[in-house]
């Protein structure tokens, strides 16, 4: 009998970044599209081999990837304080960066950016939700997220 496949978890932090009515993607030159800030959760491992306690919060992680999307840091009243609870199911995928299958979970964290547009000087597009869903290229993964928090949402 054959063993079922066992890929290497990877954990993710999504930022949705919001303002005015848009949400902001970035480009991502491994996946060749637009897509929302996101990162792997670093975590280091202790003497014993066990995941240390000073590892990177899911958090910790969301805020980093905002603050590369944005090109600037985050005001105390711009950070979420927790996760949004979204159904959204682990996946399995090639890694674009490595070729490697790996699975894929996601917590999704939304920042209501203060301001306007006019002042953003970081490198992405502000989209509206019809137009992520109307443009090409978006990331398969940006699609699914938005579209499920829009329908939890409403």
């Amino acid at each position: 009998m054959s063993k079922p496949f066992s890929y290497p978890e990877v954990n993710l932090s999504v930022a949705v970044i919001l303002c005015e009515g848009r949400t902001l993607l970035t480009w991502n030159d491994n996946w060749g599209a637009f897509s929302l800030p996101m990162t792997k959760i670093r975590t280091w491992s202790g003497p014993s081999g066990t995941i240390d306690e000073n590892s990177e919060s899911a958090q910790q992680a969301a805020i980093r990837a905002a603050a590369e999307g944005l090109g600037r840091p985050l005001k105390d009243s711009e950070i979420p304080e927790q996760s949004v609870e979204l159904e959204l199911q682990p996946y399995s995928h090639r890694s674009h960066r490595d070729g490697q299958w790996k699975r894929y979970s996601r917590e999704v964290f939304v920042f209501q950016i203060e301001g306007d547009l006019s002042s953003f000087t970081g490198k992405g597009v502000w989209l509206t939700s019809s137009e992520v869903s109307s443009m090409q290229p978006i990331s398969q993964t940006a699609q699914e997220i938005l579209s499920v928090l829009e329908a939890q949402l409403s």
